[in-house]
């Protein structure tokens, strides 16, 4: 267990040093904005972890409410969380009686993000700037000394928007000292001889093997500053149906703080022209291998058409089918043929129900198009893409294409050795545990590159002086 007495000691190192931090010039890296812990292999391991239960606000009250939980619990059991295939029985997410505890569910993962959706100029103009805090948990059962990590995932959304904006505008004093506590972290790391400047993103420097003793509670500890209930935003899990279908599932909370949770209906499949409610509010998506292998239900995304809706403005997302243009990871499922990798990509469908193609895009390039932050962000992309166009592109070994995201200068890129290889691997920040039991600590190059985008415009708009 944790002394108390090293917290107290991580809460004064944050406030003796946060003056100096501030005066820095330092700029962030990859790793700074990322965190990756090692994947637990034992139950000590486990509970040097920060869990649901053990992470909790200034005044006491958990970062996750009972009743955020609750509510997420209840989501699930509502049968939001199932997706059916033509008349066949629906496939649902399962939490058990260990995935229905708070405090099993840890932190494999953590972003620092200026600006979501996305810091693009075009994507702030259509949705504001909301800065964020990310979670990515994930739940680890301990048995006697050993643990197991689960192929289950909650993305877990912590915002700092100025009051009463619409679209958001950040609360820049806020977000700036969450910025000086990170400064924090990496100038404790400096100290100890562990840079993250120049390291490749992966698992966080200071956790790997222990560099950095106590580093974990000086996160703890400066997460305890900036965290509330009140400023959690949103949830999303990932379950598993048996040992697949994967299931992705959002909630929003749309009353504001100390309100329920609700499904929120995933933009890309809300139909307002359909004539059954399930089409105008699908509120999960699928990838199964039973079978041919599939995304399920596969969308017309609105990837390629103009920034010009905002669906945090409107009721639900009012592009009808028809006028939307935009590509997904379906055409890769089940596998994809070397002639038809380098077919045109499908974009949509005119009034004829005829295909339209486009006109330089081919399917071979639709990961890197997927994965580019300057394009595609929740609104305009499904679930499940995002979370599979780096193990389609290890499989196919596809060539680097004119639609990637152009990486900034002097921003660490990817860590080869965790990228998301297994076509079973669906986590694009966390752990995963293959059939075998081993544990693998990934990140896809979707993060990687949102990375990249977020440390950019962090060290472009507050840290250029």
């Amino acid at each position: 267990m944790r002394k108390s007495w090293n917290l107290l000691t991580t809460l004064g190192l944050l406030v003796s040093l946060s003056m100096t931090a501030s005066a820095q010039t330092t700029k962030l890296d990859s790793c700074d904005a990322t965190w990756l812990w090692p994947p637990p292999t034992n139950a000590a391991e486990a509970d040097g972890l920060i869990d649901m239960d053990d992470l909790v606000a200034a005044d006491g009250t958990p970062v996750i409410s009972d009743q955020s939980f609750a509510d997420m619990l209840a989501a699930v059991d509502s049968g939001a969380a199932s997706v059916s295939i033509g008349n066949n029985q629906s496939n649902k997410i399962t939490l058990d009686a260990d995935l229905r505890k708070r405090g099993n569910w840890k932190i494999a993962g953590m972003r620092i993000d200026a600006s979501a959706p996305g810091g693009h100029g075009d994507i702030r103009a259509a949705y504001g700037e909301l800065p964020q805090i990310r979670f990515a948990i994930q739940p680890v059962i301990v048995n006697g000394m050993n643990c197991e990590v689960r192929d289950f995932a909650m993305h877990v959304v912590f915002s700092f928007p100025k009051p009463g904006t619409r679209p958001s505008e950040p609360d820049e004093p806020a977000f700036r000292k969450i910025l000086d506590d990170i400064l924090v972290l990496k100038k404790k790391c400096a100290d100890a001889g562990v840079m993250t400047t120049g390291a490749k993103l992966g698992i966080h420097p200071g956790l790997k093997n222990n560099a950095v003793p106590g580093l974990t509670d000086d996160v703890k500890a400066m997460l305890k500053t900036h965290l509330h209930d009140d400023r959690l935003t949103a949830l999303a899990i990932m379950g598993l149906d048996g040992r697949e279908p994967w299931i992705f599932m959002p909630l929003a909370r749309p009353q504001g703080p100390g309100t329920h949770f609700v499904v929120f209906p995933i933009p890309i499949f809300n139909d307002p022209s359909a004539s059954d409610d399930a089409n105008k509010r699908k509120t999960a998506q699928m990838l199964t291998f039973r079978g041919p292998a599939r995304i399920e239900p596969a969308a017309q995304t609105d990837n390629l058409s103009p920034m010009a809706h905002n669906p945090r403005l409107e009721n639900g997302f009012q592009v009808p089918l028809l006028d939307r243009r935009g590509v997904s990871m379906s055409v890769f499922f089940p596998d994809i043929s070397a002639n038809d990798l380098d077919a045109h990509a499908k974009i949509g469908v005119d009034d004829n129900g005829n295909p339209i193609f486009h006109s330089e895009m081919k399917n071979k390039d639709i990961p890197d198009f997927i994965a580019n932050p300057l394009r595609c962000h929740f609104f305009n992309t499904s679930c499940v893409p995002c979370h599979v166009e780096s193990q389609r592109r290890e499989k196919h070994q596809l060539a680097r294409s004119s639609f990637a995201f152009e990486w900034p200068p002097g921003i660490s890129e990817l860590d080869p050795n965790v990228k998301q290889i297994d076509k079973w691997n669906v986590r694009n920040l966390g752990w995963f545990p293959n059939l075998s039991g081993r544990v693998f600590p990934t990140i896809a190059q979707r993060t990687a590159n949102e990375t990249a985008e977020a440390v950019n415009y962090i060290n472009e708009k507050y840290l250029s002086n």
